[in-house]
C-alpha cells in the first residue's frame, strides 16, 4: 500500500492538452489534463492506468491525495483530468458534462497508452460523489476501455444497456461501491440499485458500507483499502 510520502514523490510525466475533444461549454473541462507515474515499473513492465475524476467544487489531484494511500499498486499512471466541476458545469447539462468527458478521456488514454507503459487492459475509473455518478455513466459509455470502477457515494442514475453489461461481463470487468450508512437515501438507493444491476448481469461487484454520511471512509477506517482491493483484483 502506498503511503502519504509516496504520493509527493508523484512525478509529473506528461500533460495531455485534449481541448479538441472538450466542449468548450464546460469550462472544468477546458484546462489540460495531467498524467503522473506512481511508484516505479519494472524494466518492460506495463502498469494500470488508474482515472481518478474529480468531485464537484474539488480537483482530480485533491482526489488523488485522498485516495492513493488506500491504493493497493506498487506502481501505476495516474490520469487527472484538469479543472474544478462546477454546478453550473456538471448538473445543468449532466448528459452534455458526461459526453465532453468522454471525449476527452478517450483522447487522453489513447495518448497515454502510446507514450507511457499503461496496460491497455487494466484501466479504472475512480470517482466520489459527482465523480462517483461519472464513473458510473461511463461504465456504460466506455465498455470496450475500462476494467472497472471504484463509485463512491454517487447516485449512479445512469442506465447501463444490455450490449455494454454483456462487454463488461467478457471483459472480466469488477465495480466497487462504498456508501455511508447515513449518505443521503437517495444515493443509498442508488448504488444499491447499480449493485443489483452488476450483478443481474453477473459481474463481480461489492457494497462496502461503513459509518458515515456523505464522505469517503475515513483514513482511519479500512473499507477504502478493501474496496480498491477488491477492484484491483486479478
Amino acid at each position: 500500500m502506498l503511503g502519504k510520502t509516496r504520493l509527493f514523490g508523484l512525478v509529473v510525466v506528461l500533460l495531455v492538452a485534449g481541448r479538441a475533444a472538450a466542449d468548450e461549454r464546460f469550462s472544468s473541462l477546458r484546462e489540460p489534463s495531467v498524467t503522473r507515474t506512481v511508484g516505479t515499473p519494472r524494466d518492460g513492465e506495463r502498469v494500470p492506468l488508474v482515472v481518478v475524476l474529480p468531485a464537484l467544487g474539488g480537483t482530480a489531484e485533491e482526489m488523488l491525495a485522498r485516495l492513493a494511500p488506500a491504493i493497493p499498486l506498487p506502481a501505476y499512471v495516474a490520469l487527472l483530468p484538469g479543472g474544478r466541476p462546477s454546478s453550473t458545469d456538471a448538473l445543468t447539462d449532466f448528459a452534455g458534462y458526461l459526453t465532453a468527458l468522454e471525449a476527452r478521456l478517450r483522447t487522453d488514454v489513447e495518448r497515454a497508452k502510446r507514450e507511457l507503459p499503461v496496460d491497455a487492459d487494466r484501466i479504472y475509473l475512480l470517482g466520489f460523489s459527482l465523480g462517483g455518478d461519472a464513473a458510473w455513466a461511463l461504465l456504460g459509455r466506455l465498455p470496450d476501455l475500462v476494467r472497472g470502477a471504484l463509485v463512491a457515494s454517487s447516485r449512479a442514475s445512469a442506465t447501463l444497456r444490455a450490449a455494454a453489461l454483456t462487454t463488461l461481463r467478457t471483459r472480466k470487468a469488477r465495480v466497487a461501491f462504498t456508501v455511508g450508512q447515513r449518505d443521503d437515501a437517495g444515493r443509498v438507493r442508488g448504488i444499491e440499485a447499480a449493485r443489483d444491476t452488476l450483478e443481474r448481469a453477473q459481474i463481480p461487484t461489492d457494497l462496502f458500507a461503513f459509518d458515515g454520511a456523505h464522505q469517503l471512509p475515513p483514513p482511519d477506517d479500512d473499507t477504502l483499502p478493501r474496496a480498491l482491493r477488491f477492484l484491483f483484483e486479478r
